[in-house]
């Protein structure tokens, strides 16, 4: 655990020096939040907006080995960047630019994982509604739960405006 949270520490000490907002993700914010998994990389929100992407994928790709082949064309397709950290691991960089995403990085606050280890990381609330949109977007048994038409009503809010501050 020690070693990625070295990896993590890389990554978040990265974007700070940069002047960079993001916040940790996944895995290691639900450490912070008190449920004890095994996770094996470091995931992490970076802040770029829509159209200056390049900018920091390609300082990214100065610092750190890619994932995949063609990684910026990848990056920009995908919304995130998969590289390895110098202290081995991996770290999905997801460039955000949403106004949920942006909300979530003001929201995140620095939290002290071990002596000299402290990740900016994103509120249990926010971690919330991003794992539940990961788990829409990758789980088989969400793609099967279907609602049958009669039942389906048409929403006048978000479901999520109650997990705001």
């Amino acid at each position: 655990m020690a070693d990625l949270l070295e990896a993590a520490r890389e990554i978040d000490g990265y974007c700070r020096r940069q002047g960079w907002r993001h916040c940790i993700i996944g895995g290691m914010a639900l450490l912070r939040w008190g449920e004890q998994r095994m996770t094996k990389d470091v995931d992490l929100t970076l802040l770029t907006g829509f159209g200056g992407e390049e900018r920091y994928i390609e300082a990214l790709l100065k610092d750190f080995d890619p994932l995949v082949a063609d990684a910026l064309d990848f990056a920009l397709r995908n919304r995130v960047l998969p590289v390895r950290t110098k202290a081995g691991f991996k770290a999905d960089i997801a460039l955000g630019g949403l106004p949920f995403e942006e909300e979530a990085v003001n929201r995140a606050t620095d939290y002290a994982y071990a002596d000299g280890v402290v990740l900016r990381v994103c509120s249990a609330e926010d971690l919330v509604v991003m794992s539940f949109s990961e788990v829409k977007r990758t789980s088989t048994a969400w793609r099967r739960l279907r609602c049958p038409p009669h039942a389906r009503t048409p929403l006048t809010s978000s479901p999520w405006t109650s997990v705001r501050r």
